[in-house]
């Protein structure tokens, strides 16, 4: 898998929030990423079949999770769709992804692309957009207060014991950005989350660690 395309990866991104949506809506104009009127929609190739209100859901969902992972520089894996539907907004969690992705294909909502080993998807519309290169970047260039941040963060007991209940790195980037870390894309919280702990220094000489444990336990995903 290459992790370092110059034509994909950069390293400063915009902060967005995972939008809400009721129970699998129908694509909208915005979730297509063009300007399509509202009913205009055309659905897969001449004669094909408009799908079911069920299907169009299902479309929809993967739409908003494209979106959201545009808007934080996550490339479009279907791991990172499917960890952006789950904890994204609750109501999805249950989703079928593959089925939902199947779908989306199906109907030409969304098209596969491949980047050498990685096979990515984005909108029908959309071209491939610039990414945080999760395995990339420099501790140096992260400012001190940010990994104070998250220093305060962890060592607390409710930053602590969100961390260790989180189920994947993704998750766990997840809380970091609405507990303490807002003004960062999630992108770029993932990239400092693959910074491990234990190998890393930040301002002089002092490393990330938490005084109930190593962060990069609590951290260390596989």
């Amino acid at each position: 898998m290459t992790h370092n395309s110059p034509s994909v990866y950069l390293d400063e991104m915009p902060n967005h929030r995972y939008p809400s949506c009721p129970e699998y809506p129908p694509p909208s104009s915005s979730a297509m990423g063009a300007g399509v009127a509202p009913g205009s929609v055309i659905w897969g190739s001449p004669g094909c079949p408009k799908p079911s209100e069920y299907m169009q859901g299902l479309i929809g969902v993967v739409l908003l999770a494209l979106n959201t992972l545009k808007s934080e520089k996550i490339m479009p894996t279907e791991t990172n769709i499917a960890d952006c539907i789950r904890y994204g907004d609750q109501k999805h969690r249950n989703t079928d992804i593959k089925k939902a992705l199947e779908c989306a294909i199906e109907h030409q909502m969304v098209v596969a692309q491949s980047l050498g080993a990685m096979q990515l998807f984005v909108g029908k519309n959309e071209k491939l957009w610039k990414c945080v290169n999760p395995i990339g970047g420099s501790p140096k260039k992260i400012p001190k207060a940010t990994w104070d941040e998250i220093q305060h963060f962890l060592i607390s007991s409710a930053g602590r014991s969100a961390i260790l209940a989180s189920q994947c790195r993704y998750e766990a980037g997840t809380i970091l950005k609405k507990k303490c870390l807002k003004g960062h894309a999630l992108g770029d919280i993932l990239q400092i989350l693959n910074m491990r702990a234990h190998n890393i220094n930040y301002g002089k000489g002092r490393s990330l660690q938490s005084s109930k444990g190593s962060i990069s336990m609590m951290l260390g995903f596989a």
